[in-house]
């Protein structure tokens, strides 16, 4: 068995092929707490053990380039520790060209959310077609192919930008975490970062769901909370990097009447200035 890796991911040349894994199963996820409607809407398929034919063993997202082809899968072994990087592997072809995964053409409406990963894009898609009461409902919902590192070049591809575009409202669920500062410099991105990237792209048509204390959308579902997780899916807010405030937040400040500090030599002096005050410096030159 040999491997080679492709951008985060491992790709497996294996006896398993794509084909073969079009005609596995689909089936509920209980720990995930993802119904089987929802894996059978997206093609994901499960590999049972071969002792007692239930196990879950492995879960494959399916992949399609811009033709709606399917052209790999995204393998998730279950049999193998998340540290290992043969829990991620990828059979076939997936890359930042890949559709976005979930995405369906002529899937109209509004606004379209983006998540960073596959459980969390049937996550949101299971939590927004449960809690609504319009008939019919079917947003739509992606997630990356790639993984934050690339979130930028993957939602950024010519084709997948196209179809985001067609949308008012691009909404992105990322995870609720960030690089540390030694990380950082590793050009390492997560949930934070890959929101700044992402975000920048669509500019005034970006929201963001805020995840409040959990670290991503399946994990509401996980600790049974999805209907929090439904009303912040419907209620995006606005991005706002480091350092930048809105108008509301420093409104009081910025109106308040300043405040006499100590007295110059000159009274002239003292009455322009409002006297010498902390926290402010003063600059003299000639005339």
């Amino acid at each position: 068995m040999g491997y080679t890796f492709n951008e985060e991911f491992v790709v497996a040349t294996t006896k398993e092929t794509v084909e073969e894994i079009n005609e596995y199963p689909s089936t509920n996820l209980p720990d995930r707490r993802i119904p089987k409607e929802v894996l059978e809407k997206f093609g994901v398929k499960v590999g049972l053990s071969q002792e007692d034919g239930k196990t879950i063993e492995a879960v494959y997202f399916p992949y399609h380039n811009q033709k709606g082809e399917i052209t790999g899968y995204k393998k998730r072994d279950f049999t193998k520790p998340k540290s290992d990087k043969y829990h991620f592997t990828v059979v076939g072809k997936v890359g930042a060209e890949s559709r976005l995964f979930g995405f369906r053409e002529n899937v109209t409406g509004k606004r379209v959310y983006v998540a960073e990963g596959e459980f969390d894009q049937m996550a949101i898609y299971w939590t927004l077609i449960s809690g609504s009461d319009m008939k019919g409902f079917d947003p739509q919902v992606v997630s990356l192919s790639l993984g934050t590192g690339n979130a930028a070049k993957c939602v950024g591809y010519p084709d997948n930008k196209k179809s985001l575009d067609n949308y008012s409202e691009v909404v992105f669920v990322m995870d609720n975490d960030e690089s540390t500062p030694e990380e950082r410099k590793k050009g390492i991105k997560k949930g934070k970062e890959a929101t700044e990237d992402l975000t920048a792209i669509f500019l005034s048509k970006s929201k963001v769901v805020d995840l409040k204390d959990l670290n991503d959308p399946n994990e509401y579902l996980m600790k049974k909370r999805k209907k929090d997780l439904y009303w912040q899916l419907m209620k995006p807010v606005e991005f706002k990097p480091d350092g930048f405030v809105d108008v509301e937040d420093v409104f009081e400040e910025a109106t308040a009447l300043p405040k006499m500090g100590k007295g110059w030599p000159w009274p002239s002096m003292t009455k322009a200035t409002y006297g010498r005050r902390e926290g402010e410096g003063y600059y003299f030159g000639a005339g």
